[in-house]
């Protein structure tokens, strides 16, 4: 009885707090409408939307090479620690605890320089995109800084790979059942196959935990575009690639879902 209660206060909850999250989405857009169309016939979103441009021309060519050459060092420094401790490790083979810690350092390695190759390609093709734009308002020190950034760039995206190759080579070592090189376009799926189950299972809940929180901020950055549209009148190619990967990801997940259910019957 007890237990019945406690599911209806939960539903009811739920259902509110469903309730309460489309009205302030709704309200949100409401004034964003209004505000937009008003701060519009005074000219002052126009003005707020040009401050805005310049700032971020401005401080894009600084961004991409501080992003450059802090995501180079981080991922290098943090390789070489690892070396050290495969040094370390290999004088002491019987040392458990610095063979867990290696293999944590090494999942640091590889997440820094993913991360950092990822942001900095970002950069890159913002710098691109707005080419012309970066041209018209350039000066030499921006000139400078751009050439700067595209090097970085060449050097992270090199540096991302060499780790990335390093950090399994030596995993294969600790590891030696591990298979896969990363070149391949097929390493995923040859590195999970190498994998025993325990590693698989924690490979699954931290893909399951990853989709979870895809999806949860796919919905959020969705809403700030549909938001930003209406406030600067943006185009709506954000919403489009954004509603895009949203549907993929959740059609990839539901499809192998209903597969991986009829092939367990």
């Amino acid at each position: 009885m007890k237990t019945k209660k406690a599911e209806q206060k939960s539903t009811v909850k739920i259902v509110v707090s469903f309730l309460a999250l489309l009205a302030v989405c709704f309200t949100a857009g409401v004034f964003s409408g209004y505000y937009s169309a008003a701060a519009e016939d005074t000219g002052a979103l126009e003005k707020v939307k040009e401050v805005v441009q310049a700032g971020c021309l401005t401080a894009l060519p600084y961004l991409f090479v501080t992003v450059g050459a802090v995501g180079a060092v981080l991922m290098t420094v943090s390789y070489l620690r690892c070396g050290s401790m495969y040094r370390k490790l290999m004088a002491d083979k019987d040392n458990e605890k610095l063979w867990d810690r290696l293999e944590e350092k090494l999942n640091v390695s590889v997440i820094l320089s993913n991360v950092a190759l990822v942001a900095d390609t970002c950069l890159a093709l913002c710098m691109m995109a707005l080419g012309d734009q970066l041209d018209r308002m350039a000066n030499k020190t921006c000139r400078n800084l751009m050439t700067a950034g595209f090097v970085l760039y060449y050097i992270t995206l090199a540096a991302s790979l060499i780790i990335q190759g390093l950090a399994v080579r030596m995993e294969k070592k600790l590891n030696p059942e591990k298979r896969g090189n990363v070149l391949d376009i097929h390493f995923r799926k040859v590195w999970m196959a190498s994998c025993d189950e325990a590693q698989k299972l924690i490979a699954y809940k931290a893909g399951y935990k990853a989709f979870n929180v895809t999806m949860a901020s796919s919905v959020i950055v969705l809403i700030a575009c549909f938001l930003l549209i209406m406030l600067f009148h943006l185009d709506v190619l954000s919403i489009i690639a954004v509603s895009a990967l949203l549907i993929i990801h959740l059609t990839v997940f539901m499809l192998e879902s209903a597969r991986l259910e009829k092939s367990g019957r």
